[in-house]
């Protein structure tokens, strides 16, 4: 029997090729229960990736519930400017000699860009884009966790990965959210990297939130940290200001990246 992880991955892989599942064949290739794959069909549909049907689901190409639905390069070209700044800004805040933790998503790819330059760095990740990126720069330690593949996020997640990062110590975390709020903290729009991103911020000295100002004041779906727990955001000029005043009024430092 399938983790539930894995086996929602295996779902979505599934309706991505064929379009269409059933309940019953899903049940029969995974060897659970049909109400369990209806369980799992009902939280695939709360996060976008597709659509429930009389006994089975569909592919859902209208939703716009999941960041994690559009293709990585479609979200890597939204807020690309700000994003570079962003990315940029977050590098002038690494130390050369230390070991940090570089989340997946398209704001950290781009601080991975800025850290070529550094000598003597060591880098823990769990994007393969952002390990592809620093291959060909051996003066860089890079660590790539284990984990299961997702195609969307570039990224590997589950237990071995959120076991590995169990396992290390880091001076800085560069962590991603598809939305920071007074409320609900930091929130993500994919239950699967909820587990990963809190094992990162356990084993952190520093938490540093890379986030466009398009994701302030919004709520995904999934809580992952409050904000008590991060120490830093770095964002664009078009963050709103009350919201900065806000988060400064809660001990945390906003840069602003121009």
């Amino acid at each position: 029997m399938a983790l539930q992880v894995e086996r929602q991955l295996v779902i979505q892989d599934l309706v991505r090729q064929h379009q269409t599942v059933r309940v019953d064949d899903l049940a029969e290739k995974l060897d659970v229960s049909a109400n369990t794959i209806r369980r799992d069909l009902t939280m695939l549909e709360k996060q976008g990736v597709l659509k429930r049907t009389q006994g089975g689901a569909v592919v859902d190409d209208v939703s716009p519930l999941s960041a994690t639905r559009q293709s990585f390069d479609l979200r890597s070209g939204k807020y690309l400017t700000e994003k570079e700044l962003i990315g940029r800004c977050a590098a002038q805040l690494v130390q050369p000699g230390s070991t940090i933790i570089l989340d997946s998503g398209t704001t950290t790819q781009q601080l991975a860009y800025n850290l070529i330059p550094f000598e003597r760095l060591t880098i823990a990740t769990n994007s393969l884009e952002a390990a592809y990126r620093l291959i060909p720069y051996q003066h860089l330690t890079v660590i790539l966790s284990g984990g299961i593949l997702q195609n969307s996020s570039r990224s590997l997640i589950g237990l071995p990965a959120e076991q590995f990062f169990a396992q290390i110590h880091a001076d800085q975390l560069f962590l991603a959210a598809c939305g920071i709020s007074l409320e609900r903290g930091l929130t993500n729009g994919n239950l699967h990297e909820t587990p990963i991103k809190q094992k990162m911020i356990e084993v952190a000295k520093e938490v540093i939130v890379v986030a466009d100002s398009g994701k302030l004041g919004r709520v995904a779906l999934s809580a992952f940290a409050s904000l008590d727990q991060i120490h830093k955001v770095i964002t664009d000029v078009a963050a709103p200001p009350e919201m900065i005043a806000q988060l400064t009024r809660r001990g945390i430092e906003v840069i602003v990246a121009e």
